[in-house]
C-alpha cells in the first residue's frame, strides 16, 4: 500500500518511526507487509548459504533482505547501502507478486543491477535475471556468483 502520492527524499524515510516497514519506490513509501514464516525460513536458508559462499570464495558481503556487494563496491556501504549492488533477491508472497516481478524488476534493471533474483516459495521456483547488453536475461545459475549452486529442495522443504 502506497502511504501517499507525494515524492519522498532519503532524509524523509530516516524521519520514518520504526513501528511500521516501508520501501521507496519511485520516490513513494510503500508500506511492506509482514512476511508469512514459510517467506522468512526460505529468505533465511537463501541468505546462510549466499553468505557461506561468498565468505569462503572471498567475494564480497551478503546483507539481509538478500543484496551482494562485491569487493569492489564495498566502499558503497556506510551506514546504509549508497549505490547500486551487484546482487538482489526477492521472496515473492501472493502481496508482492506485481511489485517484485514488474515494478522492481524494471527499477533494478534501469538502475545496473547486475543480477536480480525472483524466489517463488509457492512454486518452488528461483528465476536468475542476469544483465545483458542493459537488459535482464533469464539464466539458470548465478554469473555475479560464479560456482555457486543450491538444492532447491533445502531452500523450499
Amino acid at each position: 500500500m502506497i502511504l501517499d502520492r507525494k515524492i519522498r527524499t532519503y532524509d524523509d524515510y530516516l524521519k520514518l518511526s520504526d513501528d511500521k516497514r516501508f520501501e521507496v519506490i519511485r520516490g513513494r513509501f510503500v508500506e511492506m507487509v509482514g512476511a508469512s514464516f514459510g517467506h522468512q525460513n526460505v529468505l533465511t536458508i537463501l541468505l546462510m548459504k549466499l553468505r557461506k559462499f561468498c565468505d569462503k570464495n572471498n567475494l564480497g558481503k551478503v546483507i539481509p533482505y538478500i543484496v551482494f556487494i562485491s569487493n569492489e563496491k564495498l566502499h558503497l556501504i556506510k551506514h546504509s547501502l549508497f549505490g547500486v549492488p551487484d546482487l538482489v533477491v526477492e521472496v515473492v508472497s501472493d502481496s508482492s507478486e506485481k511489485k517484485d516481478k514488474i515494478i522492481k524488476k524494471r527499477l533494478y534493471e534501469k538502475f545496473g543491477v547486475k543480477e536480480y533474483w525472483i524466489v517463488e516459495p509457492n512454486k518452488k521456483k528461483i528465476s536468475v535475471y542476469v544483465m545483458e547488453n542493459n537488459r535482464y536475461a533469464l539464466y539458470c545459475k548465478s554469473k555475479v556468483l560464479e560456482g555457486f549452486e543450491i538444492d532447491l529442495k533445502e531452500v523450499f522443504e
